[in-house]
């Protein structure tokens, strides 16, 4: 965990970012794939030019086309990637406790059964305490929580 914005208590509003993971991977995930769209576009310029002068054939021109898409995909999936380390609140609601602190790892211990076999998991929900239930629900985040996996 490397920041929470919400103290326990603390009134908050769907969309609100409640906490962030640390994001270095998925920021040069996003970086990498950055610089191979790059690549791929010089590259499919670069065959665009020479299949105007009949040098290279019409393949090659759609081959770097496709490659130049394929990578913008990657920056598409990176940038998701990169999004699933704000946590944010799913509904207006009220904090109820955090037993992760700052600094804390999150890992497949803290998923359900179901998520332990995927190779990453990130806690990106919280849920309703109807124990606590007033005129705005609760949200609690905890172990316990509901941990969708990717």
């Amino acid at each position: 965990m490397q920041n929470i914005y919400v103290d326990e208590g603390q009134a908050v509003k769907a969309g609100q970012v409640l906490f962030r993971i640390m994001p270095k991977m998925y920021e040069a995930e996003l970086a990498k794939a950055q610089s191979e769209a790059r690549m791929a576009e010089i590259e499919m310029q670069n065959t665009k030019l020479l299949s105007d002068k009949d040098v290279v054939s019409k393949n090659e021109l759609a081959m770097a086309k496709a490659k130049l898409a394929q990578a913008n995909s990657e920056i598409a999936m990176a940038k998701l990637h990169l999004s699933f380390t704000e946590i944010r609140a799913p509904f207006d609601g009220t904090i109820d406790r955090i037993p992760l602190k700052l600094g804390s790892l999150i890992d497949e211990e803290i998923c359900s059964p179901a998520c332990r076999t995927t190779v990453r998991c990130l806690p990106t929900s919280t849920y309703l305490n109807p124990n606590t239930w007033t005129t705005r629900p609760t949200l609690r985040t905890a172990a316990t929580a509901r941990f969708p996996c990717f």
